[in-house]
């Protein structure tokens, strides 16, 4: 019996270690705040040459204000819309094989990517493009890393609201960027992602002293809406092609409710080598760093986690 106990508190402080992004995640935003400073510091020559990759002189219509971006300045890319049709192929083979079981959200449902899965596939050509990517970096004052890739369907076939459906913000970062791709048209009857920009959302977050914790990382419209005009809510609406681009972390937001019809969009995420997700020495850990060969550039390796 005191072995095992020993032995799991071992286990545990082992995890701490390798992850000690874990023991702050649900901090307080200080706290938060606090440990990624401390990693942007004992990390500074690593951390320094994902700076390098700042550009300020890119498009003015790819440019986040406010902790998000609403643009179709995309449509005609070639990347995008390879993209986006790959990514409606696979929603088409996961709807037509009826195999829903596994999903841990009846509202939200993540389609798995085949084996297959690679540098060559249209979606990861696109997250790793300059156009997408250099609207992060410059959101973020450093290259980040690609974190995630989810093609998402929500069934839209219940009026109950739960989970991420209720206003919130995301704890994987102190800041992120997600960006959202239509893959059929997305309206107000599709239960589009609707989110409130970064400056109205620290109001809210000072007022109410919100908190990253389980119990209270959710917040009723009632409260939100005492804060902000009807105006102040945005919508991820759009046609194929359209991206909205949104830090998740900054702006709190929620999706797929109040909807007549299924939504369905491709989610590409960004965030820091020092996520909370992340190990402290994160290089070839991260979610994609297996994809990482040889005759990729400096800054596809740093994207992927492997330099």
């Amino acid at each position: 019996m005191f072995m095992s106990i020993l032995r799991k508190v071992f286990k545990k402080i082992q995890f701490y270690i390798n992850k000690p992004g874990e023991f702050f995640r649900y901090g307080s935003p200080k706290l938060r705040s606090v440990y990624n400073s401390l990693c942007k510091f004992l990390f500074y020559f690593s951390f320094k040459k994902r700076k390098d990759f700042f550009r300020d002189d890119i498009s003015s219509s790819i440019i986040l204000k406010d902790g998000f971006l609403k643009t179709s300045e995309l449509r005609d890319d070639k990347l995008v819309n390879n993209a986006v049709n790959s990514a409606s192929v696979l929603v088409d083979n996961y709807l037509s094989s009826n195999n829903f079981q596994n999903q841990q959200k009846s509202y939200l449902h993540t389609i798995p990517f085949d084996n297959d899965f690679d540098l060559e596939n249209p979606i990861m050509k696109l997250a790793l493009s300059d156009n997408i990517v250099d609207a992060a970096t410059r959101y973020l004052g450093f290259l980040p890393i690609l974190s995630e890739i989810r093609v998402w369907y929500s069934p839209n076939d219940s009026n109950k609201s739960e989970g991420s459906q209720l206003y919130h913000l995301d704890y994987a970062d102190i800041n992120q960027v997600k960006v959202f791709l239509p893959i059929e048209d997305i309206d107000e009857n599709t239960g589009p992602l609707t989110f409130v920009s970064a400056s109205n959302s620290k109001k809210i977050c000072d007022n109410i002293n919100y908190k990253l914790t389980n119990d209270e990382i959710r917040v009723p419209d009632k409260i939100v809406k005492s804060y902000i005009t009807e105006k102040d809510e945005i919508q991820a609406t759009g046609a194929p092609g359209d991206i909205v681009f949104v830090d998740t972390s900054a702006c709190l937001h929620y999706g797929s409710r109040g909807a007549t019809r299924p939504r369905k969009i491709l989610m590409i995420q960004y965030i820091s080598p020092f996520s909370f997700s992340f190990p402290l020495f994160y290089k070839n850990k991260t979610t994609f760093s297996h994809l990482s060969k040889n005759h990729l550039n400096k800054k596809e390796k740093f994207l992927l986690g492997s330099l």
